[in-house]
């Protein structure tokens, strides 16, 4: 059961790693200044936790309702969850 719930929400944990591990950001700062101008419009979809979680969930599980379900969760997260260490 453990295992299940773990490997259901690893495409949420691999998201959440990619938008908050600054070292994997700064790397992606460096790429995008090699990029052509119009493939820079895609930075901000890199940098969105929901965007990753939605998109990271769909290419690993091809399952929309699930990704769409982890968006939500993403979106919650970053506007109350993460918001709460600054009203303490």
């Amino acid at each position: 059961m453990i295992s299940y719930l773990i490997n259901l929400m690893s495409p949420f944990f691999i998201a959440w790693f990619a938008a908050h591990f600054t070292p994997l950001q700064s790397l992606l700062d460096w790429i995008y200044e090699f990029v052509p101008e119009k493939l820079q419009q895609t930075r901000d979809y890199l940098n969105c936790f929901k965007c990753l979680a939605f998109w990271i969930t769909l290419f690993m599980t091809f399952d929309p309702i699930l990704a769409m379900a982890f968006s939500m969760i993403a979106y919650s997260w970053t506007r109350w969850i993460s918001n709460m260490k600054m009203m303490l």
